[in-house]
C-alpha cells in the first residue's frame, strides 16, 4: 500500500467465495491502516440502496458532502438508473459526473503524508450512478494518493458492473488480487481457539472441517455454539453445535441474490439429495442448465458441497427445514415425477412422495405399494409401512383400499404387531362385508387367533369359498408336520372334516398338543433332528417374508406352540442374529429372541435366557396369547437366579384374558407356581399348579413333561405338611407319568416324605432317571437331598462329594441362589435343616463352594495322578457305583454287561488303590462342567 501511495495510489480486489472471510479480513486491514495513521473510509453496499442514486457514495463520503451545500443538493435526487443500462441517462450522468468533480477535489486536497483508504466491500450491490464515480475514480487513482480497496466484484447480470470489472481490470496493470479460499485444519483449529478460548481437540476440527468445508463464517457459528455450551470448555464427547447461528449462516450463505438463481438450485439439490445430473437439478429449479451449472459450482466454492452434493446432512436439513420454503411439497413431488418419467425404482420415487407427505394421483399409490413390496425384501420394515400408510390415504379404486389396507396391516405387524392389531375392527368389518380377497381373509382369521378370539376366527374361516379353502389346503401343505416312522403314532386330525377342509381356528392356528408331544418325540432321530435344524435356521434366515399366511400366520404359531410344548435346547441359533440382523424384522427378531431364551435355559444357562427373555418382550403387548412363552422363560430364569424382586416385576406385565385358555397359559402358570414355591408360598403354588390341570381338562390336552404340574402339587402338598397327599399325589406319577423329569420330581418328594433312612434309594434312583439329562436344576437338588441323607446315615465322606457335586452343577449352570433357596424351604427336621452355623461348619453338606474358599479343604482327596488313570468309561462305572448303584442298575444305565461292570471295577480298585465300595465316591473327582457324560 505504501509503495502504491509513493506512486500516486493504487487499487487492490479481493474475491472469494460467500463466508470466506473476505469481510473480516477488509476489517482487520482498516484496523491496522487506522493504527498506522491513515485515514481509512469504509463501505459495504446494501441491498435497499440499490435504487438509491449515489447511495453507496454518500455513505463513503458522508462527511465531505456534509460540508459541501453543492454536493449536498446533489443528492436531493430521485431518479436512479438500475444496472442494466449500457449506459446512464443524462440526468443520473451528470448528478454522477458533478459528484464526483466535488470528491476528486476533495481528495486533491489531502496532504500526502495523510494517504487515504477507500474500502468497498459487497461491490455488487452498489447503484449504478455510485458504479459510475468508482469507475471514473479508477483512471485517476495514479494522481491521488489513494488506495483502492474493492470486494464483491462477482460475475452477474448487471451490465453496469460487468463494465466496472472490465474497466478495472484494463486500466490497472499493477492491481493488486487477492484470493481468499476456505480454512485448512489449521486456520479452522486458530480460528476456533480465539472464539472459544480453549484449543480444540483433533477429532472436533475434523468434525468441524467435515461440517463448514472450511467456510470462515460457518466456522465461527460453530465456535460460537461450542462457547455458548455449560460447563468448562467443549468435551470430547459433545457433538459439534448446529443450533440457530449454524443454521441462520446457512440460510444467508444461500439466499445471496448475486447469482441468480442460488436459491432455488440449493433448495433442488437439497430435495434430490445431491449428486444427481446438472439436468435434472435445472428441470426441477426451473433454472437453465447452465445457469444450475454456475449455481451448482458457486455452492462448492462456499463449502457447503462437494461433487454435487451438500456435505454435511446438517445443511442439507437447514434448506430442506426452511419455513421459507413454502414450495417444499411441491419440490418433492416434481421431484418423484421426474423420477418415475425416468424409469427410476419404485423405492426412489416413494423417498420423494414420502417426503411431500400427501398424494393425489392413482400412480403415486401404485408406486408406494411397489416401493414397499421392494423394501420389505431387502428388510426395511419401517420403510414398508411408511409407504403403505401414506397409500392408504391417497385416491384409489374404492375395490382396492381394503386390500392396500390388508398390505398394511401385514407389513405394519413385521414392525410392531400391537400397532397392527389396532387395524383388525376394521378388517373384520370388511371381511363380514365380503369386500375382502380369501388370503386376506385367511390372514384376519389368524389375527384373531393371535389374540385369542376363537369363535371369530372360526367364523371368519366358516366364510371362504371352496377356492379359498384349496389355497388355505396349499398354505398347510407347506408347513405340514413330516410323516411318522413306521410303527411310529401319529396325531390326530384336529379337524372334524379331515385334513382336506380344516376349519377351526385352533387347529390352524393353535397347532395341537397332541402333535406336538408326536413331534418332538420324532425329533430326537438325528435325521428328524436336522431336518428341525434346517427348518428352524431357514425360518429365520429367509429374506422373503412377503407372505404373511405362511409366515406369520402358519409357521411362527406352529414354532411358537412346538417350542411352548417342548422347550427344547437349540444350539443351531447361536450367533444367528449376526447372520440374519441386517433384513430380519422386528417381529422376526422378537421370534429369534424367544427363541434363544428358551435354548439357553434348557441348556442351563439362565443368564442369557433372561437376557434373550428381555430382548424379546421389549413390545410384550405385541405377542397376544403367545406372551406367556417368554414370559414364561423369564420367570423361570429369574427362579433360577435367585431374583425374586425382579420376578415381582416381571409378573406385573400385562396378559390376555384369554391367555389362560390355552397352552400358553398352562405353562405361565406353571412358571408362577415354581416362583412361588422358591419363596415359600406353598399354597398360592399348589393353586397355580391346580390351574395347569384345569386348562388341561378344559382343552381336553394331554400333559407335556415341559409342565410337570402334578408332581410340583406333591412338592407344594409337602411343603404344606399334608404328607398324605404328597406321598398319593407323586406315586400316582411314577405310576402314570412317562416323563423321566416328572418321574424324578416325584421320587424326590416321595423319598423326603419318608423317614430318613428309606430315603436313600429312592433319591438315587431319581438321580439316576436324571443323569446326563438337561434337568440340573431337579439333578442338583436331588444330589443334595443324596448327600444330606448320607450324612444322616454317618457317612460324611460320600455326603460331602455328593453335596459339592450339587453345588458344582449349580455354581456351572448359574441356579447356585436357587438352590439356597430350596435348601432353605425344605422339611424342618433337623437332618434337613439349613442356617449360618451350618453353612460354616466344615462338615457341612450345605456348604456352597463361595463358603469354602476362606478356608482349606481338609476333605480326603484321591490322588490326581491317580484318578487320571481312569478312562472315560472307567469314571462313569466309577461314580454311579460310588452312590449307590448296583453291578446291574450300572450295567443298565450304560447299556453294557454285568461283567463289563466287574471288570471295570476291579481295575479301578488296583489303579485307585481301593478296597472298598464306598470309597469310590471320594476317589472319583467331579467332572469339571458338573455334569456325568
Amino acid at each position: 500500500m505504501r509503495t502504491s501511495l509513493e506512486d500516486g495510489g493504487g487499487v487492490a480486489a479481493v474475491h472469494g467465495a460467500l463466508g470466506v472471510g473476505k469481510t473480516v479480513s477488509l476489517e482487520r486491514f482498516a484496523r491496522e491502516a487506522r493504527d498506522a495513521g491513515t485515514v481509512v473510509r469504509e463501505v459495504a453496499g446494501v441491498l435497499t440502496e440499490r435504487d438509491v442514486p449515489l447511495g453507496l457514495i454518500k455513505r463513503l463520503f458522508d462527511d465531505e458532502i456534509a460540508r459541501n451545500a453543492d454536493a449536498e443538493r446533489l443528492l436531493e435526487a430521485t431518479h436512479c438508473c438500475g444496472g442494466e443500462v449500457t449506459q446512464l441517462c443524462g440526468p443520473c450522468h451528470s448528478l454522477a459526473s458533478r459528484m464526483y468533480a466535488q470528491i476528486e477535489e476533495s481528495l486533491r486536497r489531502i496532504d500526502g503524508t495523510s494517504p487515504t483508504v477507500l474500502i468497498v466491500d459487497d461491490l455488487y450491490l452498489a447503484d449504478a450512478p455510485s458504479l459510475w464515480v468508482l469507475r471514473s475514480l479508477l483512471y485517476r487513482l495514479q494522481r491521488l494518493p489513494v488506495f483502492l480497496i474493492l470486494s464483491g466484484c462477482y460475475p452477474a447480470d448487471s451490465r453496469q458492473l460487468r463494465d466496472f470489472r472490465f474497466d478495472l481490470m484494463k486500466n490497472n496493470p499493477s492491481l493488486l488480487s487477492l484470493e481468499l479460499s476456505l480454512f485448512t485444519s489449521r486456520e479452522a483449529a486458530k480460528l476456533i481457539r480465539k472464539v472459544t478460548g480453549s484449543r480444540p481437540t483433533p477429532a472436533h476440527v475434523k468434525e468441524a472441517m467435515e461440517l463448514t468445508g472450511g467456510n470462515a463464517r460457518l466456522l465461527a457459528a460453530v465456535a460460537q455454539g461450542m462457547k455458548a455450551l455449560p460447563g468448562s470448555g467443549h468435551s470430547p464427547e459433545q457433538g459439534l453445535d448446529q443450533g440457530q447461528g449454524f443454521r441462520e449462516v446457512v440460510k444467508l450463505l444461500v439466499c445471496n441474490s448475486y447469482v441468480a438463481n442460488l436459491e432455488g438450485v440449493a433448495r433442488a439439490m437439497a430435495v434430490l439429495g445431491g449428486g444427481v445430473p446438472v439436468a435434472l437439478l435445472s428441470a426441477l429449479s426451473g433454472v437453465e442448465p447452465t445457469e444450475t451449472a454456475d449455481a451448482v459450482e458457486l455452492i462448492e466454492a462456499i463449502g457447503l458441497a462437494s461433487d454435487g452434493a451438500f456435505r454435511h446432512p446438517a445443511i442439507r436439513a437447514v434448506i430442506l427445514e426452511d419455513p421459507a420454503f413454502r414450495e417444499r411439497v411441491d419440490f418433492h413431488r416434481s421431484a418423484a415425477r421426474l423420477l418415475h418419467q425416468r424409469g427410476a425404482s419404485a423405492r426412489e420415487v416413494a423417498e420423494y412422495i414420502l417426503a411431500a407427505g400427501v398424494t393425489t394421483e392413482s400412480w403415486e399409490t401404485a408406486v408406494l405399494r411397489e416401493a414397499a413390496r421392494q423394501a420389505q425384501v431387502h428388510g426395511e420394515w419401517h420403510e414398508a409401512v411408511n409407504c403403505l400408510d401414506l397409500a392408504r390415504t391417497s385416491p384409489c379404486d374404492p375395490g382396492e383400499q381394503p386390500e392396500v389396507l390388508m398390505e398394511t396391516v401385514c407389513a405394519k405387524w413385521r414392525v410392531d404387531a400391537h400397532a397392527a392389531l389396532s387395524h383388525l375392527p376394521e378388517l373384520v368389518s370388511l371381511a363380514q362385508g365380503g369386500r375382502l380377497s380369501g388370503r386376506s381373509v385367511i390372514s384376519v382369521s389368524a389375527m384373531l387367533a393371535w389374540t385369542g378370539r376363537q369363535t371369530e376366527a372360526d367364523q371368519l374361516l366358516g366364510l371362504l369359498s371352496d377356492p379359498d379353502r384349496g389355497e388355505l389346503d396349499r398354505h398347510l401343505s407347506l408347513v405340514g408336520r413330516p410323516q411318522a416312522a413306521p410303527g411310529q403314532a401319529t396325531a390326530p386330525d384336529p379337524s372334524p372334516a379331515g385334513p382336506e377342509h380344516a376349519t377351526t381356528s385352533a387347529a390352524l392356528w393353535l397347532g395341537d398338543a397332541t402333535a406336538a408331544v408326536v413331534d418332538a418325540d420324532m425329533g430326537r432321530t438325528p435325521r428328524a433332528f436336522k431336518v428341525w435344524k434346517q427348518t428352524v435356521r431357514s425360518y429365520f434366515l429367509d429374506a422373503d417374508q412377503a407372505n404373511w399366511i405362511t409366515d406369520v400366520g402358519f409357521f411362527t404359531t406352529r414354532l411358537l406352540n412346538h417350542i411352548c410344548l417342548v422347550l427344547p435346547e437349540m444350539p443351531c441359533l447361536d450367533g444367528l442374529e449376526k447372520d440374519a440382523s441386517a433384513r430380519m424384522s422386528p417381529f422376526r427378531r422378537m421370534m429369534l429372541h424367544c427363541s434363544q431364551a428358551v435354548s439357553a435355559l434348557t441348556g442351563g444357562n439362565p443368564a442369557k435366557a433372561e437376557k434373550d427373555a428381555l430382548s424379546a418382550l421389549s413390545q410384550p403387548s405385541s405377542w397376544g396369547i403367545y406372551v406367556g412363552l417368554p414370559l414364561s422363560v423369564l420367570i423361570l430364569s429369574q427362579v433360577q437366579q435367585g431374583k425374586f424382586e425382579e420376578v415381582k416385576s416381571t409378573l406385573r406385565i400385562p396378559v390376555p384374558v384369554k391367555f389362560y385358555e390355552s397352552e400358553l397359559g398352562r405353562l405361565y402358570l406353571y412358571s408362577r407356581g415354581m416362583y412361588r414355591l422358591a419363596i415359600r408360598m406353598p399354597y398360592s403354588a399348589l393353586g397355580d399348579f391346580l390351574a395347569c390341570g384345569e386348562i388341561e381338562n378344559r382343552l381336553a390336552i394331554p400333559s407335556v413333561s415341559t409342565c410337570p404340574w402334578r408332581s410340583r402339587s406333591a412338592q407344594a402338598y409337602l411343603l404344606l405338611g399334608r404328607e398324605k397327599e404328597a406321598t398319593r399325589t407323586a406315586k400316582e406319577v411314577i405310576a402314570t407319568s412317562g416323563d423321566t423329569w416328572a418321574k424324578a420330581i416325584a421320587l424326590r418328594v416321595l423319598a423326603l416324605a419318608r423317614p430318613v433312612e428309606s430315603r436313600a434309594d429312592l433319591l438315587r434312583d431319581a438321580v439316576g432317571l436324571l443323569e446326563g439329562g438337561v434337568h440340573r436344576v431337579e439333578l442338583a437338588i436331588c444330589l443334595y437331598e443324596l448327600g444330606r441323607t448320607h450324612y444322616a446315615l454317618d457317612l460324611p465322606k460320600a455326603g460331602r462329594v455328593l453335596n459339592r457335586r450339587a453345588w458344582s452343577i449349580a455354581g456351572f449352570a448359574g441356579f447356585e441362589p436357587l438352590l439356597r433357596a430350596v435348601v432353605a424351604s425344605g422339611p424342618a427336621d433337623a437332618v434337613m435343616a439349613s442356617s449360618p452355623a451350618d453353612l460354616a461348619a466344615d462338615d457341612d453338606p450345605g456348604e456352597a463352594p463361595d463358603d469354602r474358599r476362606q478356608r482349606p479343604d481338609t476333605s480326603a482327596k484321591p490322588s490326581v495322578s491317580g484318578a487320571d488313570l481312569l478312562s472315560s468309561a472307567e469314571r462313569r462305572v466309577a461314580w454311579l457305583a460310588g452312590i449307590g448303584h448296583s453291578n446291574r442298575e450300572v450295567a443298565i444305565r450304560l447299556s453294557i454287561t454285568v461283567s463289563t461292570v466287574e471288570q471295570h471295577l476291579t481295575k479301578i480298585y488296583r489303579k485307585l488303590g481301593l478296597k472298598r465300595r464306598e470309597d469310590l465316591v471320594t476317589a472319583v473327582p467331579i467332572p469339571s462342567d458338573g455334569l456325568l457324560r
